[in-house]
């Protein structure tokens, strides 16, 4: 009887293996990108092949295309099975799970920070970095190098990587160097880890490693000190006072830790980092010079509270344009730019660009003469690393493209939209052309033109039915034609600036961070596999509503709500819009699709001073909440909306 009971119990595990294996494993549901979160060693030399951990935050399972900016290096999935995929709601300090995968950095590759971005079968990813050094890689062993005791021994020169993992954690590396040799140790830190969506590692204001070098001799007396170089990352050099031992101790200024305080410090480096201004003014240069417009001059502050004044001259009604470059050269000056007349009277200033320290300024003189444009550091520093580049050029009515489109994903038959914020300049009020460029296969752009006296638009893709899973870097642009003086007219192409979100601590709290990417990529279905709105072309009249019926269709794996609206929203906050200035969502309708609701109507109204428009594309956004402060975005077919007057 035994016996029997035994074969019985074999035959159904046979039974029920041979089901599992003819089943298909459930579809993935709460579709999100892929937060990339650690990259470990973070380094590679150049002209080798390693293998590096990428860890996410939702899975990196089926990954196909790696992407990076400047291209040449080429980086591989090199997981043999797939890893557990079970959906979990990351937390603030999560990493995710690791992945392993194979990297190769061509012999000619130039050194430097390198973005990169990954495409998987299922969707796209956030940012992460990766540094290509020249030196041979040394990866901080397993063990405690946490005193200067147990430093781990390194020969030069080389680029160490490790992870400050813990609070109070320091980390110890021990170097022989010779009397009088010139030893450079820069680390990479900051500049490595900025792009992480979420790096909240103490609520409120830990966030990013902020790096400190200390070199010490054989009986611990500090020999050199860094902190805040490159932004918040330590450079330090000194010249060796004698031949022995010597001790690096990199550590946070703050003593803070956690696993995604990644590093990589090149030990031996025989040059300052940043590019050398070319030509820099030396000590005893006039600090007042003329300058023929367009010009490009450099400069650099050998005193404290030194100021740099550029004469030149201006016609009447004329734009200009002043730009420093110096923090962006991996120089140190907090730019401030200043404009004044003949009598010595300020009439314009201008601080930080975009995302940078370096100051941008446009200038429109009032009167036809002489002025001069002033460049000094906004704290009067001066030194080595206070150089800067100015250019001063003729401008005019002019446009930058800002918005949401850091990355996208669609599914075979399926919609997309990406959100443009217009930045007009100078008086600029003509229509911009919007572009795509580099669309992955199967994948087509709405052409869309930003009429006058609208700021904004949506970009609508569509995946053909037939579009394979691919998924390439793309390119936003707008095209103008813009005025100049003497009734000139010049046909102008802007790149878009790109920014990632990035979640500081508290779900709601937001930051922008810029970056050179833009990924967009055909996947799998998602957990809407169709959005549809109907009419696809509708007219509305100044002071009049009309309807737009939306209707969804689910994976069977995803049940929860759908969000409704015809903006980027996030709570009260819009990060993108499409509708003409004057048209909103009526409070009349439906916004919220939940259980076995698949349809719902939403109402447009215009104002009776609403701008009018013909054929603009707009799409019905159907939003599906991953987490608190993540959604993804759907797109329904293009709506071509035309506002009539009255």
């Amino acid at each position: 009887m035994d016996d029997l009971k035994m074969k019985l119990f074999c035959c159904l595990l046979a039974l029920l293996a041979t089901i599992a294996l003819a089943s298909p494993a459930l579809a993935e549901s709460k579709i999100s990108f892929r937060q990339l979160t650690r990259t470990y060693p973070v380094a590679v030399q150049r002209g080798s092949t390693a293998t590096v951990e990428v860890s996410s935050n939702f899975t990196l399972n089926d990954s196909h295309a790696v992407f990076f900016a400047p291209a040449g290096p080429e980086m591989q999935l090199a997981e043999t099975e797939l890893k557990p995929d079970e959906w979990k709601d990351p937390e603030e300090s999560d990493i995710g799970t690791a992945f392993h995968f194979r990297v190769q950095i061509p012999e000619q590759q130039p050194p430097g920070v390198y973005e990169y971005r990954i495409a998987t079968n299922q969707s796209v990813s956030s940012v992460a970095h990766l540094v290509v050094t020249d030196h041979p890689v040394v990866v901080e062993a397993e063990g405690n190098n946490d005193t200067p005791a147990n430093a781990q021994a390194v020969s030069i020169p080389a680029a160490v990587c490790g992870a400050i993992e813990r609070f109070e954690d320091v980390d110890y590396y021990q170097i022989r160097g010779e009397a009088g040799q010139d030893l450079v140790c820069q680390i990479f830190a900051q500049r490595v880890t900025r792009a992480i969506h979420c790096m909240a590692i103490r609520y409120p204001k830990i966030h990013l490693m902020d790096s400190m070098l200390t070199l010490l001799d054989s009986n611990g007396r500090v020999i050199a000190q860094n902190d805040n170089f490159i932004g918040g990352d330590a450079l330090l050099r000194c010249k060796l006072p004698t031949t022995g031992e010597y001790v690096l101790e990199v550590r946070d200024a703050r003593y803070a830790g956690d696993p995604r305080y990644v590093y990589c410090v090149e030990v031996g480096v025989p040059a300052l980092a940043g590019k050398a201004a070319r030509n820099p003014a030396k000590a005893g240069t006039p600090t007042t010079q003329t300058i023929s417009l367009p010009s490009h001059v450099t400069g650099q502050f050998t005193e404290p509270k030194q100021k740099h004044y550029y004469r030149f001259v201006a016609r009447k009604d004329n734009y200009y344009q002043f730009e420093v470059q110096s923090q962006r050269l991996g120089f140190a000056v907090d730019s401030v730019l200043s404009v004044f007349d003949i009598n010595g009277k300020q009439l314009a200033t201008g601080d930080d660009g975009h995302f940078t320290k370096d100051a941008k300024l446009f200038f429109q003189a009032p009167e036809e003469g002489t002025y001069a444009v002033a460049v000094r550091d906004l704290n009067g520093r001066s030194g080595d690393r206070f150089q800067y580049q100015l250019s001063a050029e003729p401008s005019g009515p002019d446009f930058e493209i800002h918005g949401e489109y850091y990355y996208g994903m669609l599914a075979p038959g399926g919609q997309a939209i990406w959100f443009v914020k217009l930045k007009r300049l100078n008086g600029f009020d003509g229509p911009v052309e919007m572009d795509v460029e580099g669309l992955p296969k199967g994948v087509s752009f709405t052409p869309v033109t930003i009429p006058p006296g609208m700021s904004h638009c949506g970009l609508i893709f569509t995946a053909a039915q037939d579009a394979p899973i691919n998924a390439s870097l793309v390119r936003v642009s707008g095209r103008a034609k813009l005025p100049r003086a003497g009734g000139q007219i010049l046909d102008v192409v802007r790149h878009a600036n790109v920014t990632a979100e990035i979640r500081r601590a508290g779900a709601s709290r937001f930051w922008r961070a810029p970056i050179k990417t833009q990924l967009l990529g055909v996947t799998k279905p998602l957990d809407l596999t169709k959005v549809t709105a109907s009419p696809a072309e509708l007219t509305l009249r100044r002071g009049s509503k009309a309807e737009i019926t939306v209707r969804i269709e689910r994976s069977s794996e995803y049940t929860d709500q759908v969000l409704l609206d015809m903006a980027f929203s996030f709570f009260s906050t819009k990060f993108g819009e499409q509708l003409p200035p004057g048209v909103t969502i009526s409070s009349a309708s439906d916004t919220k699709l939940t259980g076995d609701d698949l349809e719902a109507t939403i109402v447009l109204e215009a104002t009776p001073t609403a701008l009018t428009v013909d054929r603009l594309p707009i799409t019905a956004l159907a939003r599906v909440p991953i987490t608190y402060s993540i959604m993804t975005n759907y797109a329904s077919n293009p709506i071509y909306l035309s506002i009539e007057a009255e």
